[in-house]
C-alpha cells in the first residue's frame, strides 16, 4: 500500500470498513494513484509488478468476488470482458479502464 498509493503506513490512520476489513485512511488522490499503478505497475519493484498482474487477472476472472452482486463493480467488469478493472469504495468510485489508464470519481 505504501508503494502503490504513496502513503506513509507508519503515520496513516487505520479503521474498519463496512465489510469489517481493516482499512488505511488516505486522501482520494492516493487511492487514484494506487489504481493507476494497478493498471500500469511499470517502475515498481518486480514483486509488486507481479502482484498487480495477479490481482488484475483475479479481479477480471472473478468480478463477483470483488464486491458481490450489489454494487455495479461486478456488472461493469462482466460487461467489459477484461477491459475494465473496477473497485468501488464508500463515496468514491475508481476504475482502471484498460492497461496504462486510471480514472476516479468522487
Amino acid at each position: 500500500m505504501a508503494e502503490m498509493c504513496g502513503v506513509d503506513l507508519a503515520t496513516a490512520d487505520l479503521g474498519i470498513d463496512g465489510c469489517g476489513v481493516p482499512s488505511i485512511a488516505m486522501p482520494l488522490h492516493a487511492l487514484v494513484l494506487g489504481m493507476a499503478r494497478l493498471a500500469d505497475p511499470a517502475g515498481l519493484h518486480d514483486s509488486c509488478t507481479q502482484a498487480c498482474g495477479a490481482i488484475v487477472k483475479a479481479m477480471v476472472a472473478h468480478p463477483l468476488m470483488v464486491a458481490g452482486t450489489g454494487p455495479s463493480c461486478a456488472a461493469l467488469m462482466e460487461t467489459g470482458r477484461g477491459r475494465y478493472v473496477v473497485k468501488g469504495a464508500w463515496k468514491a468510485f475508481m476504475r482502471a479502464p484498460g492497461p496504462r489508464k486510471a480514472w476516479a470519481s468522487h
